[in-house]
């Protein structure tokens, strides 16, 4: 018997954590994984292969797109790029023409952004290949007839990528007591914790409403703000600045989401941010 949902990707990041979410709200789901899960924390009603695509049920309620490509360098393009980032939306949205399509794409689409701050509506300016990418799969998605695109921003969270900067900082922290921040640390970037992610996947699948939405956390965190909140749990910590920071800040607008979706993000920073402290200073 299948699930209510299917979710493409539940062994990523996001995808697991959206796994957990649907199995607490007692939501029946079935995944789609390149590979196989090493510790499957949630189970589903089935799990199905990559090779098994075509052969799968087109009569799911919802389809979460969470699988993508992150490469380590941005700016090169590759066949593993455009086949997870542009190639695989346009065959989920082909395939499942009668569910409801929710995307997990990335604000990497508006590039460098022309200005602050950053609305569903602002151009995209020097992207990178991974934002092309995840742009033109959004365009695929946007092809069939009842989709929601959720633009999120950094996800952080137990289990997040280790070379991104909150968790090299807190190692940095742990491991040498001393914190270095590019330029004078007053870059600010957009944090959403991975619960309020997978929440805000969820509440899109439950509305009626279609659209391209700012999935991101009520306000941005200056490099200096989040190193302060690390030295709360390590006074010993000491904080240095080196060269110039020329990366662009990142604020957006978030009204949108506000105004048309029930759930709104409540992890706070601090308290997110304290609970991944907690659980990368525990002894392996």
């Amino acid at each position: 018997m299948a699930g209510e949902c299917l979710i493409i990707g539940s062994t990523g990041f996001l995808g697991s954590h959206l796994a957990g979410i649907l199995a607490e709200s007692g939501i029946s789901f079935d995944c789609l994984n390149r590979h196989p899960p090493a510790n499957p924390g949630h189970t589903p009603q089935q799990s199905f292969a990559w090779e098994e695509f075509g052969s799968i049920s087109d009569d799911y309620a919802s389809v979460f797109l969470t699988a993508a490509t992150v490469p380590h360098d941005k700016t090169q393009f590759s066949s593993e790029l455009n086949a997870a980032n542009v190639i695989l939306p346009y065959r989920v949205a082909e395939h499942f023409a009668k569910s409801k399509l929710i995307f997990a794409s990335s604000a990497s689409v508006y590039g460098t952004p022309s200005g602050l701050p950053i609305k569903e509506t602002t151009s995209h300016h020097h992207l990178s290949a991974y934002g092309y990418s995840k742009l033109a799969g959004e365009v695929a998605i946007q092809h069939h007839h009842d989709w929601r695109i959720l633009r999120f921003s950094s996800l952080y969270g137990e289990g997040m990528n280790d070379s991104t900067f909150i968790p090299r900082i807190l190692s940095d922290a742990i491991q040498r007591r001393r914190i270095t921040l590019a330029g004078n640390g007053e870059r600010q970037q957009n944090y959403l914790h991975v619960k309020d992610a997978s929440l805000m996947l969820l509440c899109a699948a439950k509305s009626k409403t279609s659209g391209i939405f700012n999935a991101v956390s009520p306000r941005s965190h200056s490099n200096l703000e989040v190193a302060n909140l690390i030295c709360e749990s390590f006074p010993e910590t000491k904080i240095a600045f080196s060269g110039t920071d020329s990366s662009p800040s990142f604020v957006y607008d978030h009204s949108k989401w506000s105004q048309q979706m029930s759930f709104q993000p409540s992890v706070s920073f601090e308290n997110g941010l304290n609970s991944l402290i907690q659980h990368a200073s525990q002894p392996n």
